[in-house]
């Protein structure tokens, strides 16, 4: 095959990725947001257990905190040194993409699980959005799905 038409079955993947990201999304609007409703159902002040042990779950306030706990995998201080970074690259994303910081949020921790479940790899939160905030140059805005499938498909066949 030559290098164009390996170009265009390349492009057709990244739109086809991109178009079953945005659809996604757009599932996940039109209903409740995932990441919303655990914070509110984590909100009532209910206590889980860890290691049969009673653990008091905190309210989820902000969507930083949101994806510093779930990147972490527990429930982490209020003033962690990850909140302070997603809370930076949510805004330099909604800066830089036409996504508001709850569909950057939803987008990000749905890629997350597509690599896990379809390429057997765990990336983290934070790794992915690393990455799309340096992959968008200052001053350029993009789609933020497409950013993200890119990075999808760089990852999934490296």
């Amino acid at each position: 095959m030559n290098d164009s038409w390996l170009g265009a079955l390349l492009l057709l993947g990244v739109l086809g990725l991109a178009a079953l990201l945005g659809f996604m999304v757009v599932d996940s609007l039109g209903q409740q947001s995932q990441l919303a409703a655990a914070a509110v159902s984590t909100s009532s002040g209910r206590s889980s257990s860890r290691n049969g042990q009673p653990v008091p779950t905190p309210p989820l306030e902000t969507w930083e905190y949101t994806l510093a706990c779930i990147n972490a995998g527990y429930y982490v201080p209020q003033d962690d040194v990850s909140v302070f970074r997603f809370r930076y690259l949510l805004a330099s994303l909604e800066f830089k993409t036409y996504s508001t910081v709850a569909e950057i949020s939803d987008m990000t921790v749905k890629a997350r699980d597509m690599l896990r479940e379809q390429y057997g790899i765990d990336e983290s939160v934070l790794a992915l959005m690393e990455d799309a905030n340096t992959a968008i140059p200052a001053g350029m805005r993009m789609k933020y799905e497409e950013v993200l499938t890119v990075l999808l498909i760089l990852r999934g066949t490296s």
